[in-house]
């Protein structure tokens, strides 16, 4: 089955929140009656939002000016969405793809690191924590481990939703106001920052010609 791309521009969390939901819920009802529907990838930008996973402990959370905030009912820890993030929310059938959790992460992960290595020095490309999912990359100039990419999925009688978000030129300065993804002191990065010529549409383009490669079954 085709991966369907959908470009749901800057959309508040809220909103794209409820529509992963009824997302979700076609496609439970879909596979109860033999109709499958297709896979999704979305993209999306939102508005300055925390997100709160559901291992987000009260001490993740540095400042009050942690606002706004919205709990939702992903995996993992809390993180921070904005302008300059693309946030990518693929809704698979996992039933059907013949994978789980784990293959799902590592299949995202390998996808973002498509997307980054282009634009990291060929001798020093992104990689990759078992302990703390996400993608990395290191340099002389911003530290031998800065976050990049970072994950968090939720998955309901087999149809996955939420996802990633990359940092491309986003206002890095929102995450000094929490542990991102529960972890102290992580340093965070926007790929901007190794590539000053990387650019939100090449990035979407890309996207929508390598996804289905990492996503079938």
């Amino acid at each position: 089955m085709d991966l369907e791309h959908q470009d749901w521009g800057l959309l508040d969390y809220q909103t794209s929140y409820a529509r992963m939901q009824s997302l979700v819920d076609a496609r439970i009802k879909a596979k109860a009656t033999d109709e499958p529907l297709s896979d999704l990838l979305i993209i999306t930008e939102h508005p300055s939002i925390y997100t709160l996973g559901i291992a987000t402990k009260p001490e993740h959370l540095l400042s009050p000016s942690c606002t706004p905030t919205f709990q939702t009912d992903r995996g993992g820890q809390i993180t921070w969405h904005g302008p300059g993030q693309l946030v990518i929310y693929p809704i698979l059938d996992l039933d059907r793809l013949g994978y789980g959790p784990k293959s799902l992460v590592q299949r995202s992960e390998k996808l973002l690191q498509a997307l980054i290595n282009p634009h990291l020095p060929t001798d020093a490309p992104s990689f990759v924590d078992a302990k703390a999912p996400g993608v990395y990359a290191s340099s002389t100039e911003f530290g031998e481990r800065v976050k990049l990419g970072s994950l968090g999925f939720k998955i309901r009688r087999g149809i996955s939703y939420h996802g990633m978000s990359l940092n491309i030129d986003a206002d890095l300065s929102a995450f000094d106001h929490i542990n991102p993804c529960g972890y102290a002191g992580l340093s965070m990065a926007n790929l901007c920052q190794f590539d000053s010529n990387v650019s939100m549409d090449n990035l979407q383009q890309r996207l929508a010609l390598i996804a289905s490669d990492f996503y079938s079954s």
